[in-house]
């Protein structure tokens, strides 16, 4: 039996990065381009940071310390999950 688009599971992506070594960055936020989906998480001591569990798309990486804007990156989160360096 062949599912509709419709009754077809829906593929969760990834993205994996990291950032400049000598950047200050804390926290990258995550904002869906075509919809409504918006998260922060925290970069670690190594200097990574991830998103898991994500819809497939357009997406933009906006690299914060604290509350202060240091830059964006547009990125593709795909299934096997896509790998980016940030650098703000």
């Amino acid at each position: 039996m062949a599912l509709d688009p419709i009754d077809s599971p829906v593929l969760k992506c990834a993205i994996f990065g990291r950032t400049a070594s000598q950047s200050a960055v804390s926290t990258v936020r995550l904002l869906q381009l075509y919809g409504s989906h918006l998260v922060d998480v925290p970069v670690t001591d190594a200097k990574a940071f991830q998103f898991t569990h994500l819809e497939c798309g357009t997406c933009i990486l906006i690299a914060m310390s604290g509350k202060q804007y240091l830059g964006t990156q547009m990125v593709t989160a795909t299934v096997a999950g896509t790998r980016v360096e940030l650098k703000p």
